[in-house]
C-alpha cells in the first residue's frame, strides 16, 4: 500500500461517482435514444462510460492496494492505460456512428446541403 493522503484521491473518487451517475442517466434515457437514429452510437457511449468507471476504480486500487512497485506499475501502465485506450476507441466509434446517422438524416430530409 502506498502512502498517499486520502484527500489527494478526492478527484478520482468524484470521477468514479460521476461516471456511475452517467451510466445511471444513460440507462434512464436509453428508451428515448436507443430506438432512434442514435441507436448504434448510444451503445458505444455506454461502453465508454463503463470503461471510464473501470479506469477510475483500477486507479484507486493501484493507489491504495499495490503490494509492490512491479504490481503498481502493471496496474497503472498495463490495466489503467488500457482502459483509457478502450474508452477513447469507444468514443471515436460513437462519434463515427453519430456522423453516419447525421449523414443518413441529411440525405433523407435534405437539410444541411448548401443551396446554389
Amino acid at each position: 500500500m502506498t502512502n498517499i493522503p486520502l484527500f489527494y484521491e478526492i478527484p478520482i473518487f468524484a470521477f468514479v461517482a460521476l461516471a456511475l451517475f452517467t451510466i445511471y442517466k444513460l440507462n434512464k434515457v436509453k428508451t428515448y435514444i436507443a430506438e432512434g437514429v442514435l441507436k448504434q452510437s448510444f451503445l458505444w457511449i455506454v461502453v465508454t462510460s463503463i470503461f471510464f468507471t473501470l479506469w477510475g476504480i483500477v486507479h484507486i486500487i493501484g493507489d491504495f492496494f499495490s503490494p509492490n512497485k512491479v504490481v503498481e506499475s502493471f496496474i497503472h501502465f498495463g490495466v489503467s492505460h488500457t482502459f483509457l485506450l478502450i474508452s477513447m476507441i469507444c468514443l471515436a466509434i460513437s462519434a463515427h456512428k453519430i456522423e453516419n446517422a447525421y449523414r443518413e438524416l441529411e440525405g433523407k430530409l435534405g437539410f444541411g446541403k448548401k443551396k446554389k
